[in-house]
């Protein structure tokens, strides 16, 4: 009875790193090509694996691969945007915007190399909000607590800016530093980059300026004008 327990528990932990290598070679096949470019046989070989149909034996099928590597990409950033403000909070902050957008931008671009992230995460992350957004915001409701929980630090020190366009620049900020975090992660391949961009070492600083800046920036007498119009529209509708 031992050697068929100790026989199965090999072959379960055997089967759990065959599922994790064909999730980590898929998640890097989808940023790189797309999901519509990848083929489920693609992956297995990519994997090492000699059974083309792994990935439907292992996931049940493609898309189901695909939603699990959207559901931890998801929480995983959930879990590191807690972690960040609860330290935040513990010591007493946040007590400017810029505390918060320090978080916001630490996860994805700052601590990248630190992080229990994968170098492909952010790259598929922004494949998926630019060609699948609905699926990828579907999913990201359910493991958006710690961004829900910085905008709601934002908005407490923002009062003076119409809710509408606040909602907006959040959503604005959001995706640029999202789009930031997967330039960073295309950088490692080009050490130009690395240098003259991302090895300065003032990027973290003036990245977080330009959000704030996104955020702050009082708006134009042309915003105002057309926000105020569609206001008016929308209360004769």
């Amino acid at each position: 009875m031992e050697i068929q327990k100790a026989s199965s528990t090999a072959k379960y932990a055997r089967g759990e790193r065959t599922r994790e290598e064909i999730k980590r070679t898929a998640l890097k096949l989808y940023a790189l090509n797309g999901l519509d470019g990848v083929s489920a046989r693609e992956i297995s070989r990519a994997a090492g694996q000699k059974n083309v149909g792994s990935v439907n034996y292992y996931f049940s099928s493609q898309d189901s691969l695909i939603s699990e590597l959207v559901h931890d990409v998801a929480s995983l950033l959930d879990k590191l945007h807690n972690q960040k403000l609860d330290e935040l909070e513990a010591s007493g902050g946040p007590n400017s915007i810029r505390d918060v957008v320090k978080i916001l931008i630490q996860v994805p671009v700052i601590d990248l190399e630190n992080s229990e992230m994968d170098e492909y995460s952010f790259r598929f992350v922004i494949m998926m909000l630019l060609n699948h957004r609905e699926r990828m915001f579907t999913v990201m409701q359910g493991y958006d607590s710690g961004v829900r929980r910085c905008f709601a630090h934002i908005r407490r020190m923002v009062p003076d800016l119409p809710p509408a366009l606040l909602r907006q620049r959040l959503m604005l900020a959001f995706i640029y530093v999202v789009t930031t975090g997967s330039a960073r992660e295309a950088a490692r391949e080009d050490p130009r980059a690395m240098k003259n961009l991302w090895g300065a070492s003032y990027v973290q600083e003036n990245l977080a300026d330009t959000v704030v800046g996104m955020i702050t920036t009082p708006p134009s007498p042309e915003t105002l004008a057309s926000l105020q119009a569609q206001d008016d529209t929308t209360a004769v509708g």
